[in-house]
C-alpha cells in the first residue's frame, strides 16, 4: 500500500504540478487578451472571486488538484508583481508532510527503516525531518522517541498536532492528549480526525459525519467499534467491523461478520444492521453489473 500510494506522490508532484502550471498560463493568457481587445479585464476577477466564494468549505489541498485553487488563481488575477510560475514554488508545507509521511511507510518495509528513511529525508534538523522520525518511532511502538523529536519541531500544523495527540495517547498520557484534541474541534468542530480521536479518548460514541473520502470513513468505523466494544454491544462492533471488511474488498469475511452480529442483535440496532446488508447488496449488483468481479 505504501508503494501504490508513494506512485500517487510522484503523480501529484509530477503530472498534477504540471497541470496546474499550463492552467496558470492560460489564465494569464486569458487576461492579456482581454487588455489587447480594449475589454476591462474586471471580468476574470469577479469570476475567480465567484470560484472562490463557491469553493469554501471543500478541500484544500491544492498539490492533489489539477487547476490551482479558485483563491490561488484569483491572486494571481490581482497580482502587479511580474508572472512568475507557481512551478517555481517547491515549498509546499501540506506537500511536503504528504510526502514525509508515505516515506515513513515506504521506511517500515526496508531491512533498516531508519538509515531508509535518513536518505530519504536528507535535511537532518529540519521539522519535516523530526516529524518523519517522529512517525516512524510511533510506528515502532516507541511513543515516547517520537515526543522527544515532536518537541524539537519549530512549527506546527494537522500532520503534526494529529501525530502528537496519537503519541500522548500511545504514551498513556490521555490528558495532555484530550486537551490538545478539544483545542483543535474548537477551531475545526467537524474535523474527522480530531472528532475520532476524541471519541475514543473520551470513550464516548463518536458523532456521525458524512464524508466521501473512504480513508475518514475507516476512521468513523474503527471509532465506532471501539465505543461498541467499550459498552459490550458486541453486534454493533461486528457490523462496523463488516463494514470495515468490505471496504478492504473481504466480501465474504463481511457477511460472515454480519452473520454473526444478526444472532444477537438488539431490536433497536437490527435497522441498522439491515442498512449494511442493502449496502453490500447495492455494491455487489453494481459490481457484477459492471463486469468487476466474478
Amino acid at each position: 500500500a505504501a508503494l501504490w500510494i508513494g506512485g500517487m506522490a510522484n503523480q501529484a508532484d509530477g503530472l498534477l504540478t504540471y497541470s496546474r502550471a499550463q492552467e496558470q498560463e492560460a489564465d494569464r493568457h486569458g487576461r492579456q487578451y482581454l487588455v489587447e481587445a480594449g475589454l476591462n479585464p474586471q471580468g476574470m476577477n469577479e469570476l475567480f472571486n465567484g470560484l472562490a466564494k463557491a469553493s469554501i468549505g471543500r478541500p484544500e489541498l491544492e498539490f492533489l488538484s489539477s487547476h490551482p485553487l479558485p483563491q490561488t488563481r484569483m491572486a494571481d488575477s490581482l497580482s502587479m508583481e511580474s508572472p512568475k510560475s507557481i512551478l517555481e514554488n517547491t515549498h509546499d508545507d501540506d506537500f511536503n508532510y504528504f510526502r514525509a509521511t508515505l516515506l515513513t511507510y515506504r521506511a517500515t518495509l526496508a531491512d533498516d527503516p531508519y538509515q531508509y528513511l535518513a536518505h530519504s529525508v536528507p535535511d537532518a534538523g529540519s521539522d519535516i525531518a523530526n516529524f518523519a522520525f517522529a512517525l516512524l518511532n510511533y510506528l515502532d511502538q516507541s511513543p515516547k522517541k517520537a515526543l522527544t523529536y515532536l518537541t524539537k519541531l519549530s512549527t506546527h500544523n494537522r500532520f503534526t498536532q494529529y501525530l502528537l495527540v496519537s503519541a500522548l495517547k500511545a504514551d498513556n498520557q490521555d490528558d495532555k492528549a484530550l486537551a490538545l484534541t478539544r483545542a483543535q474541534l474548537n477551531l475545526a468542530p467537524k474535523d474527522i480526525l480530531f472528532s475520532t480521536l476524541y471519541a475514543e479518548l473520551t470513550h464516548s460514541k463518536p458523532q456521525e459525519r458524512k464524508t466521501p473520502y473512504l480513508y475518514q470513513r475507516k476512521l468513523m468505523w474503527q471509532a465506532y467499534m471501539n465505543y461498541y466494544q467499550g459498552i459490550n454491544n458486541i453486534p454493533m462492533a461486528l457490523n462496523y467491523k463488516a463494514q470495515f471488511e468490505f471496504s478492504q474488498g473481504k466480501d465474504k469475511q463481511a457477511e460472515r461478520l454480519l452473520k454473526r452480529a444478526e444472532k444477537d442483535i438488539s431490536l433497536q440496532d437490527k435497522e441498522i444492521l439491515k442498512n449494511t446488508q442493502e449496502y453490500f447488496d447495492r455494491i455487489k449488483e453494481v459490481e457484477k453489473n459492471a463486469d468487476i468481479n466474478d
